[in-house]
Order: C-alpha cells, then sequence, then structure tokens
C-alpha cells in the first residue's frame, strides 16, 4: 500500500484517488487496447528493427492477458505474434518469451531480481 512521507501509514485522500485512477488505466482490457494501438502504431511508423521491437509489443499482451488469466486470449496474442512476423520469432525475442514462461509468464519476479 502506498504510505505517505507525513504520517506514516496513512494516505491523503488526493493520493488515493490518484492511485484509483492509476488501477483504473492500467487494468482490464485497456492496456490491450493500447497494446494494439501501439502495435498498429509502430506498424504505420518507421520503428529501429520493427522484427524485434514489434514482437515485444505483442510480447506484453501474451504477458498481461495471462497474468488477468485470459488464456484464450494470450494463445491468441501469441499467434497473432508469430504470424506478423512471417511464421517465426527473432532469437532474441524467443529468448524474452522462453524467460517469461520459466516464471509462469509473470514479470515480477524478474523485476524484482533486476530492481
Amino acid at each position: 500500500m502506498f504510505e505517505s512521507n507525513k504520517i506514516p501509514g496513512m494516505i491523503e485522500v488526493g493520493e488515493q484517488q490518484l492511485l484509483q485512477e492509476l488501477d483504473l488505466m492500467i487494468s482490464g482490457d485497456v492496456v490491450s487496447d493500447r497494446i494494439d494501438r501501439a502495435i498498429a502504431a509502430s506498424k504505420a511508423a518507421e520503428v529501429d528493427r520493427p522484427q524485434h521491437f514489434i514482437p515485444r509489443l505483442h510480447l506484453a499482451k501474451l504477458q498481461h492477458l495471462w497474468e488477468d488469466g485470459k488464456y484464450r486470449e494470450a494463445r491468441n496474442a501469441f499467434v497473432a505474434m508469430v504470424s506478423d512476423n512471417g511464421g517465426s520469432m527473432p532469437g532474441p525475442v524467443l529468448n524474452d518469451f522462453l524467460e517469461l514462461l520459466e516464471h509462469g509468464f509473470s514479470i515480477r519476479e524478474l523485476y524484482r531480481r533486476d530492481h
């Protein structure tokens, strides 16, 4: 839980509202929709190494859907990632995929290790 540095253990009303707004912004289908828009925008723009960048957006969507328990949608995100890349997956993206797979598609442990 977020703590104010003014009085330990207390959350100010404004901070609580901000936390609720942030939670709503990153929950549910909104994240998937934003990732889809990022994928479409990346395809339309000149992106450096799109064969590495765009599949990672698909991978982020797959990971998010999996953590939300939307396994069929996660599967579809994986199929879309491979299809968009001509039926294959670049080595570095495959390594990222395997690392996520090893950790149950959760980035929490990976984040804790890096930070």
